[in-house]
């Protein structure tokens, strides 16, 4: 009994958490350039990688017992990805920060399996969740207040980072002769917040569309509501038993349910407004074809109705900001110009070292260190980052053999249900297709701990879903 308060305890502060990953950083000897720290080629653990951990060690027997039944069919195949993972380890320049991001990438694996049984249903799962919504809204008005005054607002031990216009590799806007700093919240940068947010709008929506489908009114089931009071208690009597088979823990009367929707939908905005305020232009344009398959999908016009409100609103009072980011208007360093040309150049180094690397890879946690030494000679610090592109940067780490296993694994725990005829699933499976624009486009799924915590929402939230 005490083991399950406390692995309650644990997961609801986790979820908590998940925007928040303070990071203990230890350097390497690899973590210095011109005077200046890359963060990539550093040691660190996250507060949250802690936490599960420690879930990890007190429910050590049953992810032995789950491990020990999945591999017992499937040796030959362990073997192969055991083999693998050894010889990506071995060929590194760094074995030590191989082992460091296959540790990282662990802990998320391992506590994923964990939840499995901890979390146990959709219910449960959706209690979680409602810590990390509430983080979620702390992390967009944290944005929010960082755009309002341009600089960090005091909170290092929640992940903050430090921000400022002058300072160096910070993601600004540049127009009119200033800079204007994008909103980060507690997230490394602005992008991976917005990719974070996009999930938290993703899960609300289906949030949502669960209350409303499992829900009673005082004369029937939601889905067979009418204005008619007459009609109203027809419905009750003719699907009577369908309503009174709903869980007793989804029942709820009309006062409850409309203040829990309206709970819902104003974090819905604080949320979208936290996605603006980034200036992603990837996580916007993904917000919008959200809104429209929440349309089509669940028949949802709330959130495309004020997607398009604040769209408005926002264009409105930064219009000379908003067209600078899209590039729209001509303005000193015009920041599309610049960035297609650094993400071009990160994609050719990217494709070179893959041709020179690859079956076995640079090694898990090493392409940072792989260009400074083969492909870097005058680079500034800020301009050292990973390609753009999630499969590119793992097919360069891993090489195409580790890549394409854990790929094909992935693709097959996603598309195995894919004939199942579920509202849920249809509309999860076409948020997926929305992700592969940010996934194509940036790094943060693969070269953070917070990116590992996104996959790991996805995941979960397809898991649980499934069986309803």
């Amino acid at each position: 009994m005490k083991i399950n308060r406390l692995n309650n305890f644990l997961l609801k502060l986790i979820f908590l958490l998940l925007p928040f990953q303070y990071r203990f950083f230890f350097h390497t000897d690899y973590s210095n350039y011109k005077n200046h720290v890359i963060e990539y080629n550093l040691l660190f653990f996250s507060s949250i990688e802690l936490l599960i951990i420690l879930l990890i060690l007190f429910n050590s027997s049953i992810l032995f017992q789950f491990l020990a039944r999945k591999i017992k069919n499937r040796k030959f195949l362990v073997l192969i990805f055991s083999f693998l993972l050894i010889l990506n380890i071995f060929f590194a320049e760094s074995s030590l920060l191989a082992v460091h991001k296959y540790l990282h990438l662990s802990i998320w694996v391992l506590f994923f399996c964990l939840s499995k049984f901890l979390i146990k249903n959709p219910v449960k799962l959706i209690v979680f969740l409602k810590y990390t919504f509430f983080s979620a809204c702390v992390a967009s008005i944290t944005a929010l207040l960082q755009f309002a005054f341009q600089s960090s607002i005091g909170l290092k031990y929640l992940g903050e980072s430090l921000i400022a216009p002058d300072i160096l590799g910070v993601a600004k806007i540049a127009f009119n002769n200033q800079k204007i700093i994008r909103g980060y919240g507690t997230f490394p940068h602005p992008n991976i917040l917005g990719a974070f947010l996009l999930i938290m709008v993703f899960s609300s929506t289906l949030y949502l569309k669960y209350l409303k489908e499992n829900t009673l009114l005082l004369f029937g089931s939601y889905k067979y509501r009418t204005k008619s009071i007459i009609k109203r208690c027809k419905n009750f009597i003719r699907h009577r038993k369908t309503a009174f088979r709903l869980p007793r823990e989804n029942i709820y009367n009309n006062h409850n349910k409309k203040i829990e929707i309206l709970i819902f939908k104003i974090i819905q905005i604080i949320l979208i407004l936290g996605i603006f305020v980034t200036f992603s232009r990837i996580s916007i344009l993904a917000l919008f074809l959200l809104a429209l398959s929440s349309l089509i999908f669940l028949k949802s016009r709330y959130l495309f109705l004020i997607c398009l409100i604040i769209s408005a609103i926002f264009f409105v009072s930064f219009k000379e900001l908003a067209l600078s980011r899209i590039g729209e208007e001509n303005s000193i360093n015009n920041d599309l110009v610049q960035n297609v040309s650094y993400r071009n150049l990160y994609s050719a180094m990217a494709r070179r070292t893959i041709a020179e690397n690859f079956y076995f890879g640079v090694g898990a946690g090493n392409y940072i260190l792989y260009q400074m030494e083969n492909n870097i000679s005058q680079a500034l610090p800020w301009e050292i980052q990973p390609v753009h592109n999630t499969l590119l940067y793992l097919i360069a780490e891993m090489g195409i053999l580790l890549a394409g296993f854990l790929i094909y694994f992935l693709i097959y725990a996603l598309i195995k249900n894919f004939n199942q005829n579920k509202l849920y699933l249809k509309y999860y499976y076409v948020f997926i297709l929305i992700l592969l624009i940010p996934f194509s486009f940036d790094h943060y799924f693969y070269s953070f701990p917070q990116g590992f915590a996104l996959i790991y929402l996805l995941l979960i939230q397809f898991y649980f879903y499934k069986k309803i």
